[in-house]
């Protein structure tokens, strides 16, 4: 799995848009959180808004005095033309996805949470999108929280694709 070097920013970069108010009250609503440890995990640092979003939010985080990192999963053409799949399916498209295909994106999920040897480690571990949707359960701990960032549209999901992921939302 890739760390991905998201730069620095500061809220106070943004005290133009926002006024020092509003950066000073998220500083306050960030106090309880000072110190602990999230992780967020994509399938690319690069194109489409997952990474857009990362680029700026992981550096605000560790300014409100958060220890966040972001990491990239690893994957091969067969494992994202999957997810590709699961992604339309969730949105609405009618094709269903195949056993062969739901087995690609189990082993891939498998990989990618034996790399995450530091699970213990974080208090928090953020998935972003389908893709790395299945690895809590193969990462053998139970510490910590796991929380899945939709970024598309459910509003009119593929049955069979939902009833396929809905166990990992537990």
């Amino acid at each position: 799995m890739q760390k991905v070097n998201v730069g620095h920013k500061s809220l106070a970069d943004y005290n133009s848009l926002i006024g020092r108010t509003l950066a000073e009250e998220i500083r306050t609503l960030a106090e309880p959180l000072q110190g602990k440890r999230i992780l967020h995990l994509s399938a690319t640092a690069f194109g489409g808004g997952v990474a857009e979003i990362q680029y700026t939010l992981i550096p605000l985080m560790i300014d409100a005095g958060l220890d966040a990192e972001w990491r990239v999963i690893e994957g091969r053409d067969e494992f994202y033309d999957v997810t590709k799949a699961i992604h339309n399916g969730l949105q609405g498209d009618d094709k269903s996805i195949t056993d062969h295909q739901k087995a690609i994106f189990e082993v891939y999920n498998r990989l990618n949470a034996d790399a995450l040897t530091d699970a213990d480690e974080w208090d928090v571990i953020v998935v972003h999108d389908p893709q790395p949707l299945a690895m809590r359960e193969y990462v053998s701990t139970s510490r910590p929280r796991w929380v899945w960032r939709c970024h598309i549209d459910l509003s009119t999901p593929n049955p069979e694709v939902l009833e396929f992921i809905s166990p990992r939302l537990v």
